[in-house]
């Protein structure tokens, strides 16, 4: 009798045990794990002969990978894209975008985009210089 209750425990830490690992893989985990995301650029969103876009060329690093490559990303209207943290179109994505493509290999089903940071204001444009024009008094 000891016997099988030692064996019914036993069994009973074996199930639940398999049962975490089971779920954690099934999507019970919290997320993607950031191992299975692409960062990149965006180099080119490409269109069937319809039209309608089905790739994303994204030049960047696969996880694990050294050195960056252009990478086709499949996409489909089941793709989400956000781009700027509002939701948004595969075809808002535009080249030099920075993106999170999650799978990282797949058919993407989700792209964050971030657009290019706008220059500071001042930047770039030089003040006239004083007495160089403004139609003053001679």
């Amino acid at each position: 009798m000891r016997k099988m209750a030692i064996l019914l425990a036993l069994v009973a830490v074996v199930g639940l045990v398999t049962a975490g690992a089971f779920a954690a893989k099934a999507g019970g985990g919290k997320g993607t794990p950031k191992a299975d995301i692409l960062k990149g650029k965006v180099v080119e969103v490409k269109k069937d002969a319809a039209g309608k876009i089905t790739t994303v060329v994204v030049e960047g690093k696969k996880p694990g990978a050294k050195t960056p490559e252009k990478i086709d990303v499949t996409v489909d209207d089941k793709t989400k894209v956000t781009v700027d943290g509002k939701d948004a179109t595969l075809a808002d994505l535009k080249a030099d975008m920075t993106v999170e493509v999650t799978p990282s290999t797949g058919t993407a089903t989700e792209i964050k985009a971030k657009t290019a940071a706008a220059p500071a204001h001042g930047k770039g444009t030089a003040a006239p210089a004083p007495g160089t024009g403004g139609g003053g008094v001679e």
